[in-house]
């Protein structure tokens, strides 16, 4: 059905011309259908924002963020041409995005860490490129006015990680809410809101980052905080690689505070502080890790919960603290 509504939507919009096209829909995120399209020789991605995402939990998001996706991908060019993928078009109406298909050498960053293929640079290449988007886009009023997207924020972000965390953890639900509310509140740079390793794509000599629907003026801590609480979560799962994903996690925060000319204290306490509540999130909010999974999962939850919840009791800010104590967390839980 998807098939035919999209192979006509693009013949309408003059995008495909061949008669043999063949269309097929792509594993990837929950709040998208994204299908391949092959038109003759030709390759490229079709993106559709969904008004449902795809969990368990019932949550909704207008369709339109599509539309910001789109201005974002075009206003970020601007500054990091090779740092997105390159638009083809878009249709409104429909809520869909067409854009480049990132064939060999690309391969997905999560993909390759799912498969053992650990390697640090990796994510030091991506602490660099984040922190050249928020340096670029610091107090950029143009970016400010264009982005000011806090409604689709709050549905995609804070209300499914911090708001309903917080309902599932009462002795918690002040301090989410209160972080919820403060991130509502801080407008720094154009944040991402989804910079994840499953949203980057890895070659030699470009890194692309993928699904900026959630495009936001704000707090760029989040980026970082979601990245990291993503590390630190898969060196859990992935026991023979803990040691090398962590030092990934490391590689990339000096990166960044190497490359963002506004790093200070501050920052890097809220980065901390955010993280570790992203990571309860990831176990207890509206979409978890789905990579931790099997009869081992409700340990990992029990586990993930015990050290969020102590080291937000101690008001731990610094890594070098959390690194100590969550290493020491992966050895007692057999790795």
């Amino acid at each position: 059905m998807i098939e035919l509504w999209l192979r006509q939507r693009l013949s309408e919009g003059g995008y495909i011309q061949g008669a043999e096209v063949e269309i097929s829909l792509m594993q990837g995120g929950v709040s998208s259908d994204v299908m391949l399209v092959r038109d003759g020789t030709r390759r490229f991605i079709v993106k559709r924002a969904l008004k449902r995402l795809k969990v368990e939990d019932v949550w909704e998001c207008d369709p339109r963020r599509s539309e910001n996706e789109y201005r974002a991908i075009e206003y970020v060019a601007r500054i990091m041409p090779d740092a997105v993928p390159r638009l083809i078009g878009s249709n409104p109406r429909e809520h869909f995005l067409v854009m480049e298909y990132l064939e060999e050498p690309f391969c997905n960053w999560k993909e390759q860490l799912m498969a053992g293929r650990v390697e640090p640079q990796t994510a030091w290449r991506a602490g660099k490129l984040l922190a050249t988007l928020h340096d670029g886009t610091w107090h950029d009023r143009s970016a400010a006015d264009r982005f000011e997207t806090t409604d689709d924020f709050f549905a995609l972000r804070l209300d499914p990680y911090l708001r309903t965390t917080a309902s599932r953890h009462a002795d918690l639900g002040a301090e989410f809410a209160a972080e919820a509310e403060r991130l509502v509140q801080t407008r720094l740079a154009l944040v991402h809101g989804d910079f994840s390793s499953k949203n980057l794509m890895v070659a030699p000599d470009r890194l692309v980052i993928l699904d900026w629907e959630v495009a936001w003026y704000g707090d760029p801590a989040f980026d970082a905080a979601f990245l990291l609480n993503l590390l630190y979560l898969k060196s859990l799962r992935l026991p023979p690689h803990a040691d090398l994903l962590i030092q990934s996690a490391q590689r990339f925060r000096s990166a960044y505070q190497q490359n963002l000319t506004h790093y200070d204290d501050d920052l890097d306490a809220r980065i901390c502080r955010l993280m570790l509540m992203l990571m309860l999130a990831r176990v207890d909010g509206k979409s978890p890790a789905e990579y931790l999974v099997g009869n081992d999962w409700e340990t990992q939850r029990g586990m993930v919960r015990r050290f969020v919840r102590e080291m937000l009791q101690r008001r731990v800010t610094r890594f070098d603290t959390v690194d100590a104590e969550w290493k020491e967390r992966l050895t007692g839980h057999g790795n």
